[in-house]
């Protein structure tokens, strides 16, 4: 299979393995059926391991694609994820193995634009160094990436510079030869050439003609009185009148039931149904209506007492001692240098106010450089232009070279390899059949020599176990002789004397156990001493915290003194900050009010002088009967005026609304921006809890499986050493079979080390 062919059966078993389906093994065997062994076919092992290596170092590859993907957003697509994951697997894991050789057949065999975007991340230095170095370390161990992964990968730089360029040659070689032939394409065509497109002529519109406002008729017509007689009654006379007309009715209904046996009890038997209903929904909601009435708070006369730990106490007691060495070294450092420090800070925060002045100065002189920045973007923009342009043709006259000599290479390899086919060609009939006869023949000889080596070899062992077997019987009788001999193993135990073995320290079971309970006795006096050693300490300990705790209720009473002194004048220097600060606002504004107030004054003046000189000017001319029609063109001037009034008027109303709307929109816009981030802020933190429970999860697991892992060697070690101690037992319990064993292991081993050391002399012979 060619290299092609590799790369997308690999991708194919991947993109059809579903690990919640069927396992890795199982897949495999599907996909792949017989892939191990000597008959199994190479192109099928190489896909089963680059199979297996991406599932195993899946969460690594997912990591380095991430990252990939990441910095090569818009050179990339998500469709060729699984092949950049095969290639990734066998750049970092197996290149070593592999061969750049093989690795640049993978490579060359795919799209050069997209390998050259792989290649650039992966045999990038800063790449290795920074981005994937610290990722792949929150999975493996920094000394397996640093040696394994990334030395390995800084080996093939030079090989990867050059399939690079090879890469880039093949990449501007196809789009230049696709341009060409574009460029054939057009050139062929003969006939109408393609159409221009040309704006229309249109004119431009009138403005329209504002129609006169219509003239809207306001008022209120009465409706004529809707009855003749509305005024010849009133309300009294009205409600008298039904008073009466209702009395009647009542009188004519009981009169039609006077008379009768039963008597109707309509009314009293709804007015009985309905309150027996009443009752019985009052008595089955009674549990669900009890009114719990809270018992008053309780009125402590004294405080609470907040009872001191002992950590507190300490803890507390340590802040103020720190604070005491503090305020001493400030004293020692005042007495050695004869100097106080509090110019040195006023002289500091007015230092800090020049520099926040000089600041903003630095902001607004940056502001005028930004605009003035555009200009010279403008024309650095141009000079990049003018200088990719001809770098671009430089590259294309080096194209064109390149192409020329890769076409004279191409020639001269076909050239070279049909000159080795003939070569082939002449010797590959008759030599492969000498060489095949003269080694079977040798085989035939060395099958000879070895078979009578094997023979001699049985007769000698044949012989040997004789004499074993005669010597062994010897044995067996001698032992049983022996055996058959009775022995006196009782023996005489007096318990105040001693074994008269000559041991040190050798002594009687009687003295034994008057040093054991003297040895108890003296054990018993230390631990009563120990006892009344900690008491000690701990009476003393408890008179050091009593005089602590003195000392910072001491500390507290004067620091909550002096907290409400600084509160006092904090809120007091805060009150005057605000005075000065509103001071300051009013006269601005006075300023800023008296500026405005006196340009519109001057503008009323000069419009009220114009005005007047013209009304001066209109009163002469109508005095002197300069113009006849002054008085009717006077009239609808104050028209006009009248009209214009209320359309201003009408547009100072747009202008208020659309300044209201224009505001409302942008708080809603705001509002929406800070909602947004607010979100994003919540996911940011959502994201870094579940990284870090993911972190901790990981953690656990990791001293999990180091615990179990332990726990198992221990186990291991626990039976190792119970079978060694059992298999001394054993040995102990029959001497004779013991010894017997030992012996026959050690004649197979000289045998096993005689014949090892004949083969090896027979060998160096041949």
């Amino acid at each position: 299979m060619t290299p092609k062919e590799l790369l997308k059966a690999c991708e194919s078993v991947m993109k059809s393995f579903n690990p919640q389906v069927t396992t890795v093994d199982s897949h495999s065997k599907e996909k792949l059926g017989v892939a191990e062994g000597p008959n199994a076919e190479p192109a099928k092992v190489f896909i089963k391991q680059v199979f297996y290596g991406c599932v195993r170092y899946k969460l690594a590859l997912k990591t380095f694609l991430s990252s990939f993907y990441y910095n090569n957003s818009g050179k990339t697509s998500r469709n060729d994820y699984t092949r950049y994951m095969i290639l990734g697997y066998l750049a970092l894991f197996r290149l070593h193995e592999l061969g750049f050789e093989r690795f640049r057949s993978f490579i060359m065999a795919d799209e050069p634009l997209k390998m050259m975007v792989f290649l650039e991340f992966v045999f990038n230095e800063e790449t290795l160094d920074v981005t994937l170095t610290d990722e792949l370390c929150r999975i493996f161990d920094r000394d397996f990436v640093e040696n394994d992964i990334v030395k390995r990968i800084k080996k093939y730089f030079k090989d990867a510079d050059k399939l690079m360029d090879d890469l880039r040659m093949k990449a501007y070689g196809i789009a230049a030869a696709k341009a060409k032939k574009d460029e054939e394409k057009a050139a062929a065509f003969k006939g109408k050439g393609p159409t221009k497109f040309v704006p229309f002529k249109l004119n431009t519109p009138r403005p329209r003609k504002v129609p006169e406002p219509m003239k809207i008729q306001q008022g209120i017509k009465a409706m004529p009185v809707p009855h003749k007689m509305l005024n010849k009654t009133s309300l009294a006379q009205i409600e008298e009148e039904d008073r009466l007309r209702k009395a009647e009715s009542h009188r004519r209904t009981f009169a039609k039931y006077e008379g009768i046996k039963r008597e109707p009890k309509l009314n009293e038997t709804k007015n009985t149904v309905t309150q027996l209903r009443q009752e019985i929904e009052d008595e089955r909601m009674a549990p669900c209506r009890v009114k719990l009435r809270a018992k008053p708070a309780p009125v402590f006369e004294t405080t609470a007492q907040i009872k001191f730990t002992a950590s507190s106490i300490l803890r507390e007691d340590y802040m103020y001692k720190q604070k005491q060495k503090k305020e001493a070294a400030a004293l020692e450092k005042y007495e050695t240098e004869l100097r106080d420090s509090t110019e040195y800070y006023r002289w500091k925060a007015e230092g800090e106010k020049i520099d926040e002045e000089k600041k903003l100065e630095r902001v607004e002189m940056l502001r005028l450089e930004m605009e003035a920045s555009h200009k010279r973007a403008h024309e650095s923009k141009e000079r990049n232009l003018a200088k990719k342009k001809l770098i671009t043709k430089t590259m294309k006259a080096e194209l064109h070279h390149a192409l020329k000599k890769n076409e004279k290479e191409a020639e001269e390899i076909v050239k070279r390899n049909r000159r080795m086919a003939k070569e082939i060609a002449k010797v590959r009939d008759t030599k492969p059949q000498i060489a095949v006869r003269k080694i079977k023949e040798e085989n035939q000889r060395k099958r000879e020599a070895i078979k009578l080596d094997i023979a001699d070899r049985i007769a000698r062992k044949e012989k040997e176990d004789l004499i074993e077997q005669e010597r062994r019987n010897d044995l067996i009788r001698q032992i049983r002789a022996i055996e058959r001999v009775p022995k006196l193993r009782a023996k005489h135990f007096d318990p105040t004397e001693s074994s008269g073995i000559g041991l040190l320290e050798e002594m009687s079971l009687v003295e034994l156990r008057e040093r054991l309970r003297m040895v108890h006795a003296r054990d018993e006096e230390e631990v009563v001493e120990k006892r009344q050693k900690i008491m000690r300490v701990k009476q003393a300990n408890e008179k050091k915290l009593k005089a602590r705790i003195e000392n910072i209720k001491r500390v507290r009473k004067l620091a909550s003194k002096e907290a409400r002194i600084q509160r006092k004048q904090y809120l007091r220097h805060e009150a005057e900050k605000k005075q000065r600060e509103k001071e300051i606002s009013d006269a601005a504004m006075k300023k800023v009010i008296y500026k405005i107030e006196a340009k519109r004054a001057a503008i009323e003046k000069e419009i009220n002088d114009l005005a007047e000189a013209e009304a001066k000017v209109a009163k002469q001319r109508m005095f002197l009967g300069a113009a006849a029609s002054m008085v009717e063109e006077q009239k609808f001037e104050s028209l006009l005026k009248g009209k214009a009034r209320k359309a201003n008027a009408l547009q100072s109303e747009k202008k208020i609304e659309q300044v209201v709307w224009e505001r409302t929109m942008a708080g809603e816009t705001k509002q929406r921006i800070s909602n947004v981030r607010k979100k994003a802020r919540e996911q940011v933190e959502k994201d870094e809890l579940e990284k870090r429970d993911l972190t901790r999860r990981k953690k656990e697991i990791a001293e999990r499986e180091y615990v179990e892992m332990q726990d198992k060697k221990a186990l291991t070690k626990n039976v190792r050493a119970w079978e060694k101690t059992h298999s001394a037992y054993l040995r102990t319990i029959n001497p004779y079979a013991t010894k017997h064993n030992d012996d026959m292991l050690a004649t197979i081993r000289s045998e096993q080390n005689t014949t090892r050391s004949f083969g090896n002399s027979s060998r160096r012979k041949k």
